[in-house]
């Protein structure tokens, strides 16, 4: 149910005040010299290039582009497990002659208009239900008088049992009403502890094509300005449980849109954020702001990332890092393509911690369209000679591990004795060398992923190998080991 008018603008005022409160370029590089090529290594072939940075570069920010979506690998629908109905819930018999007063039932704020309902007074509701009102009747009868403040509520089976649950919005969350030991009592109740405005969106219907409805709620608006979380649940036998693990609830404090659509054509569906900036920057959003597609879909038990997918990289740490995305999804042909392009591509800009104060007021000046923002730049703008062979080497490192996590241990190999060419020890990027060495010992040794990226984040740490392979351009005051586990996060 809508909330009423008073209270959607005190949480309205709090957001806006909180959040007010809160408080290329023409690159003239070549590719100096082509030194050979690695064979027989499936997935792609690596090449071995020095693509210095050039000394020189004008500014250009990364251009729109246009963005479009890629279906993950669809699910076998074939698998599928479809639910057995129960027998039917027993519950109390209809009674026409109950007089039931809508107006009481969500008594209306008399500060505005008789036509705007009220809170929902649950207990009540649960004796009209009990008396022999049918939840068909009332859903009726409320959206009869008070129109699309209740095109949410639902009257549909949930629990499998043959009899229809109530499904609606209220204080903040989902309540699901049913019947039960011949009396109809509150199932279950649903909420996400920051939201400050009833669910931005509440459907119920069968997402996994098991035969039985589901509930898809996403909850948009906290203390001082946007969180979006996605959830979506379903009944096992005896609870209600959250099929979305991870990513698939969205991103804390990162502005999406969303999407619960069959983008494979297999009868399930899928759940897609589109994150198309537009906020006040947090610690969510990198700069420079490049826009996000998130796939996630159904494995038959949950609902996992399947697509990570970004904008055209720009800057040469942005392929770094979408190699990174695609490898966490287990997309090892796109990692490893994005990898190559950090290696080959004389295209892809130099980034420094400049630019990133650059592309940050350029959001900003967007954000709060006042373009003297973006005139905030910093002085003596150059490329650093670390980043490429640092970036360089790092994706070496990657590749190596790429490898390793599908156990082709010869492809492995044959990198790392590129990355003991390109880069050995004593050489900017020889890092990611012994990185490399570490984990090929380790793993010779143990057979063990995990226990193997063990060591490498140790060494990571202990040496405090570069960030900005990472996309952290910048100082930190103090180092935590926790900085460094992404470099092998498994």
């Amino acid at each position: 149910m809508k909330k009423d008018i008073t209270n959607r603008f005190l949480s309205l005022f709090f957001i806006v005040f909180f959040l007010l409160s809160a408080c290329q370029a023409n690159r003239s590089n070549e590719l100096l010299e082509e030194q050979g090529k690695q064979t027989n290594i499936p997935l792609s072939t690596i090449t071995k290039t020095s693509v210095p940075p050039s000394a020189t570069s004008t500014i250009t920010m990364i251009p729109t582009q246009t963005f479009t979506m890629v279906p993950p690998k669809s699910f076998d629908v074939s698998t599928i497990k479809t639910i057995t109905p129960a027998t039917p819930a027993e519950c109390p018999v209809a009674d026409p002659s109950i007089i039931f007063d809508v107006k009481e039932l969500v008594k209306s704020d008399q500060t505005f208009s008789d036509d705007i309902p009220g809170e929902m007074d649950i207990t009540l509701l649960l004796e009209y239900l009990n008396a022999g009102v049918s939840g068909e009747f009332i859903i009726n009868k409320l959206q009869e008088e008070y129109k699309y403040y209740f095109d949410s509520y639902y009257l549909v089976d949930v629990t499998g049992d043959n009899t229809l649950e109530m499904v609606f919005p209220y204080e903040l969350g989902v309540e699901i009403i049913g019947c039960y030991n011949y009396q109809y009592q509150v199932l279950a109740n649903f909420s996400f502890v920051s939201s400050l405005l009833d669910p931005y969106f509440l459907y119920v219907q069968d997402v996994n094509q098991d035969g039985l409805s589901e509930i898809s709620v996403f909850f948009d608006g906290c203390l001082g300005g946007r969180c979006p979380y996605f959830q979506i649940f379903a009944w096992d036998g005896s609870n209600f449980v959250d099929l979305t693990t991870d990513r698939c609830h969205g991103a804390l404090e990162t502005p999406f849109y969303i999407d619960v659509v069959d983008t494979d054509n297999n009868g399930t569906l899928e759940v897609v954020f589109r994150y198309e900036g537009g906020t006040w920057p947090t610690g969510s959003i990198g700069f420079p702001f490049r826009k996000e597609e998130i796939i996630c879909m159904w494995n038959g038990n949950n609902y996992l990332v399947a697509e990570n997918n970004y904008e055209t990289p720009f800057y040469r740490w942005q392929a770094v890092s979408d190699g990174s995305s695609q490898m966490s999804v287990n997309n090892y042909e796109k990692a490893l393509e994005f990898y190559q392009q950090a290696i080959d591509d004389i295209s892809l800009e130099w980034f420094t911690e400049e630019r990133n104060i650059i592309a940050y007021w350029k959001y900003m000046s967007e954000i709060w369209h006042d373009p003297s923002l973006e005139q905030i730049q910093p002085t003596n703008m150059k490329p650093s000679p670390d980043e490429y062979p640092n970036l360089a080497a790092y994706s070496y490192y990657r590749i190596v591990l790429l490898y390793l996590l599908q156990n082709k241990t010869k492809e492995a190999q044959a990198t790392y004795s590129i990355l003991l060419t390109e880069y050995p020890a004593d050489k900017t990027g020889g890092d990611f060398t012994k990185m490399a060495e570490v984990l090929l010992s380790e793993y010779q040794k143990t057979q063990d992923i995990g226990l193997s990226c063990t060591e490498v984040v140790d060494y990571a740490y202990e040496h405090l190998v570069p960030l900005f392979v990472l996309g952290e351009y910048g100082t930190r005051s103090e180092y935590l080991r926790r900085f460094f586990e992404p470099m092998c996060p498994y």
